[in-house]
């Protein structure tokens, strides 16, 4: 196993690990907006807005590079070299990524804003803040101009 494979792997553990956080958080208040649970505490919270944060400058960057035809991350989890089509492994790893942020935004957004028993002003707050990246992700991707 060489360096290069190492520091993927370490580095794919890291965001996965910081993906799993926010993840947890974020389903954890979505739960306090339906109506069960206590939620977050306040540095769940921290942790929500904070590796939301990363998790968003993440995906939006990655699409805004990302070239027609290409899976999106490919490049930046190193599957690709420039000019080379992505393998299997960048698809996936890139789409589950993808697929994580983008489905519990969404819930974030219908369970938490829109349809909700109990008001959550920090989940509020997020969905808010998750739309307005969500537009910019597909600005950035899709190439729009505005």
């Amino acid at each position: 196993m060489g360096d290069k494979t190492i520091r993927l792997a370490v580095g794919a553990v890291i965001a996965f690990a910081f993906l799993g956080l926010w993840g947890w958080v974020l389903v954890d208040a979505i739960s306090q907006a339906r109506g069960k649970g206590d939620g977050p505490n306040d540095e769940a919270w921290w942790l929500l807005q904070t590796i939301g944060a990363l998790v968003s400058a993440v995906v939006v960057a990655e699409l805004a590079v990302t070239k027609r035809g290409e899976a999106p991350a490919g490049r930046a989890f190193g599957f690709t070299a420039p000019g080379e089509a992505p393998t299997d492994p960048a698809k996936w790893t890139a789409l589950a990524y993808l697929v994580i942020w983008l489905v519990l935004g969404l819930l974030a957004v219908i369970l938490g804003m829109v349809e909700y028993k109990a008001e959550v002003p920090k989940l509020i707050d997020f969905a808010k803040a998750w739309v307005g990246l969500a537009l910019g992700a597909a600005y950035a991707y899709f190439g729009i101009d505005p």
